[in-house]
């Protein structure tokens, strides 16, 4: 199971403008900033969520945002906003993305009236994405197939006789006991012998030799 942080922003900008104009040279322009966190816990590749919280509000702080000032670089307001969201380990591409959603927002508001006094609020929440790899086939132990119900059968009704004890070892695979003690052996297709009540219970759980991995079929 692995882990991957984002982040993403979600922006709600509105004005309270009143359509006043400055009397002066210094109209009343300026940007109230509402930066909030949120977080949420997401599994790939599904993207479902499986945890979230509610936005909580970290600041609430009013800049200036003189609509002079951008029409010429550098930007003032810029600056502003990139020094205070630093302070909140945000990156300057996300205070970029964010300066360029309040700017034409304000521009359009002012409708080329570079005098026009407005409030903006800006309330931007910073949504910080825990993904989490969930892969069922990676994470799931291995499906275990017991043996054919014809093989099963055909081993309980077997008698081993005895023969080749020569070459069939001297433990049991399955129990590592002596095999040759007074328990009933018994010999698989693939050849190889082993106590007749250990290699019931394997064959109950694995369709295969416990030495070869040999599979039975019907």
């Amino acid at each position: 199971m692995s882990f991957l942080t984002t982040l993403s922003l979600r922006y709600c900008i509105r004005s309270n403008c009143n359509g006043s104009v400055a009397t002066d040279d210094q109209p009343l322009q300026f940007v109230e900033l509402r930066l909030g966190h949120s977080s949420q816990l997401v599994a790939t590749p599904s993207h479902q969520i499986l945890q979230q919280t509610s936005p909580t509000l970290i600041s609430d702080v009013p800049f200036p945002f003189p609509l002079r000032e951008l029409q010429h670089p550098p930007f003032l307001s810029h600056y502003f906003l990139l020094r205070f969201l630093s302070s909140f380990n945000v990156s300057a591409a996300a205070c970029d993305a964010i300066f360029h959603k309040i700017a034409p927002f304000a521009l359009r508001l002012a409708a080329g009236n570079l005098n026009l006094n407005f409030h903006i609020t800006a309330a931007v929440d910073l949504v910080y994405t825990h993904w989490v790899d969930q892969n069922p086939a990676q994470d799931a132990p291995p499906v275990r197939k017991e043996a054919p119900a014809s093989v099963m059968e055909r081993l309980m009704k077997e008698k081993y006789d005895g023969s080749g004890r020569e070459e069939m070892g001297d433990e049991c695979s399955v129990c590592y006991e002596d095999l040759h003690g007074e328990k009933e052996l018994t010999r698989i297709p693939c050849g190889h012998a082993y106590h007749k009540s250990c290699i019931l219970k394997w064959l109950n759980i694995n369709n295969s030799c416990p030495l070869c991995r040999r599979e039975f079929e019907e």
